[in-house]
């Protein structure tokens, strides 16, 4: 065999194993991340869909008071799905709907893509208006748009892996 080509061949195959490895370390770190972002806004969107509640509370408008979740899902970069469920039991949800997406996963990244990027469940966080249990906000990963973005990033690395091997072998052959 070609000592050339036999040393193209190795460069890819060590080529994708970097790939495979950099790439599912940044997947599980990425999640890990995600997780202790989570229980650091699950507080403050507590603290803000309280402060919300009692504006609304305080407003001379009849009928039943259910807060937007919108405005606080905005102040945070995490792709959250929130849900606020009121003693009474109206329900206010931001972010739960499925998405899309535009280019699928291949078929053989996505099970261990989804086993190495799986962010914590639900959080559930009492809500208090002045002192009384008015109701419960769940806070979990919306995991189709963390998908996503962990396919981009991993897209994103083959390229330069890619690009990588391909300087490497013109190298080679030169």
């Amino acid at each position: 065999m070609n000592l050339k080509r036999y040393l193209l061949w190795r460069m890819a195959l060590v080529a994708m194993l970097c790939w495979l490895g950099v790439s599912f370390y940044l997947v599980a770190r990425s999640s890990q991340q995600i997780g202790e972002t989570m229980a650091r806004d699950a507080d403050q969107m507590q603290e803000l869909l309280e402060t919300a509640l009692q504006r609304q509370h305080t407003t001379p408008e009849p009928g039943p008071r259910v807060p937007s979740l919108h405005p606080i899902a905005r102040r945070f970069t995490e792709p959250f799905c929130l849900r606020y469920q009121s003693i009474n039991g109206l329900l206010s949800e931001d972010g739960c709907e499925q998405v899309t997406m535009e280019e699928p996963i291949p078929h053989w990244l996505a099970t261990p893509l989804t086993w190495a990027g799986n962010p914590p469940n639900t959080m559930l966080r009492d809500i208090h208006l002045w002192g009384i249990k008015v109701g419960t906000l769940s806070i979990a990963p919306d995991r189709p748009r963390l998908l996503a973005r962990h396919w981009h990033t991993l897209r994103d690395l083959l390229w330069l892996a890619t690009a990588t091997v391909l300087a490497l072998g013109t190298l080679t052959f030169l």
